[in-house]
Order: structure tokens, then sequence, then C-alpha cells
């Protein structure tokens, strides 16, 4: 008789749902898909992962987070050109 490959239970990442059945015990050939919620995409890893035949998962785990947005806003700001010179309004009347 040839043995069951089981996959201990993956940790559930940060901002994500499981968006497969639960199972207490998963096997060779099982499939997890996650879903980031909706104001944490997707950063790096796998939605969708399966139980390998070494008792493994595929892929990497997937990683919801907002380190993206930053990452974006720091090169906005270093390719945002400053103004040359400050240019001050002209007052309508003095105030003598």
């Amino acid at each position: 008789m040839i043995a069951e490959v089981e996959c201990a239970l993956p940790q559930m990442p940060m901002y994500a749902t499981n968006m497969s059945e639960l199972s207490e015990t998963y096997y060779y050939g099982d499939t997890i898909g996650y879903q980031c919620e909706a104001s944490y995409p997707l950063t790096a890893g796998d939605l969708t992962r399966t139980c390998e035949q070494d008792s493994s998962w595929s892929g990497q785990a997937p990683v919801c987070g907002k380190e993206h947005l930053s990452v974006l806003l720091v090169v906005r700001m270093m390719t945002t050109k400053k103004p040359s010179k400050t240019v001050l309004p002209t007052p309508l009347h003095s105030l003598q």
C-alpha cells in the first residue's frame, strides 16, 4: 500500500482570504486559492498553491500589502521637478 502524501496546513497570509474549502488535511494534488483584500493588492508570491509530491506547497506564499504604493510615491517625488524660483503674488495696494 502506498502512503498518501500530506502537506502541512500553510500559514494564512495577512490581508488575504482563503478562497478554497477549508480542510484540516491537504493531500498531494490539493489546491488552495487566496484573494487579497481590496485595499491590499498582491505584492509578491502566488494566489494559487498546490500540495506537491514532496509534501511542500508550490510557488511562494502570497504577500498582500501596500509596499508598492510607498515605492511609487518615492519615485514620483524624486522625478518631480521643483520650480526654479519662487513667484510671490503682486500686492494690489500698498499698506502705507
